[in-house]
């Protein structure tokens, strides 16, 4: 896979120094923080759409603004975004990383625990073909993998199903754990994408003490 970098690569607010990951050509890395996200969208679409077809870029800075919004207020230090993960789209997916605090443990201990992080507890979610294992990512080492099809009430008549893909990565010398999710509705894919999620996955870096603990939800 051809990577760039990702958010930091971007001028304007960068995500915490001590996570890094590269995302593949063609994605969106947002910027998250509430207080510049809107100019620094702007000045995104700008960079890469052609400043002509004004309705093409409204639409784009919508969706990215409604994108990073959501991802800001889920705990995301970093987010990225391929297309639109809504309802009828035939290909998008979207990528979430959050840190949280677990309690101290050997490493068998702590995957039982993260691994009950991603289980869905939200109301109006359902979750079938669920997969949880233990895989060794190039970069990160052993992590825990969950993998599911998550089906999204929308509204009263109307749902989504979506490929959801965690990985749970204890951050070295710290109490934290890195949770990178990845989702799409592109279910016909699930095989290509779960392998393009871990290839994605496998770039994370992280440096605790570059982080700071208040990023820790």
């Amino acid at each position: 896979m051809t990577s760039t970098p990702s958010l930091g690569a971007e001028p304007g607010r960068r995500p915490p120094s001590g996570i890094r990951v590269t995302t593949p050509p063609g994605w969106w890395d947002l910027p998250l923080d509430p207080v510049t996200r809107k100019d620094d969208i702007v000045s995104l679409v700008d960079r890469r759409l052609d400043p002509d077809d004004a309705a093409e870029r409204t639409a784009v800075i919508e969706m990215l603004e409604q994108a990073a919004a959501t991802a800001h207020a889920a705990g995301a230090v970093l987010a990225s975004q391929f297309g639109v993960v809504g309802a009828g789209v035939e290909f998008a997916a979207n990528m979430v990383v959050a840190l949280r605090r677990v309690a101290s443990g050997d490493r068998a201990t702590l995957a039982e625990q993260v691994a009950e992080l991603g289980r869905g507890s939200t109301e109006g979610t359902t979750e079938t073909r669920v997969e949880v294992e233990t895989v060794h990512l190039h970069g990160l080492g052993d992590v825990t993998r969950r993998r599911c099809d998550r089906r999204v009430r929308l509204s009263p008549d109307a749902s989504l199903t979506v490929v959801c893909v965690q990985y749970f990565a204890p951050v070295p010398g710290s109490p934290a754990v890195g949770i990178v999710t990845f989702t799409s509705p592109t279910l016909s894919a699930r095989g290509e994408l779960c392998a393009l999620f871990d290839a994605v996955a496998s770039t994370l870096e992280f440096d605790y003490k570059d982080i700071g603990p208040d990023r820790c939800a």
